[in-house]
């Protein structure tokens, strides 16, 4: 498929949109198939392969879902409530 400056615009919105949700399985599908695929996140070595990609994709929404968790607490009860 032949790509525009448009078209990787338009991916690449997607996916922060996709990461903005936390929605693991629209980031899965907006990186590519194969297993050339790398990543640098912040403060991190080089990942290569898409298995070692999309798993750290995986955590790091897992540890965004919990930062945006709301504690409540009344009295005795207490509860856990995460944005939809």
């Amino acid at each position: 498929m032949y790509m525009t400056s448009n078209n990787v615009l338009e991916v690449n919105q997607a996916f922060y949109d996709a990461f903005a949700e936390g929605d693991y399985a629209v980031v899965e599908k907006l990186w590519a198939s194969g297993n050339k695929v790398s990543v640098i996140h912040p403060g991190s070595a080089v990942l290569h392969g898409r298995k070692a990609v999309m798993k750290s994709w995986q955590e790091i929404l897992k540890i965004l879902l919990v930062a945006r968790s709301v504690v409540s607490i009344q009295k005795h009860t207490s509860w856990v409530t995460q944005p939809t």
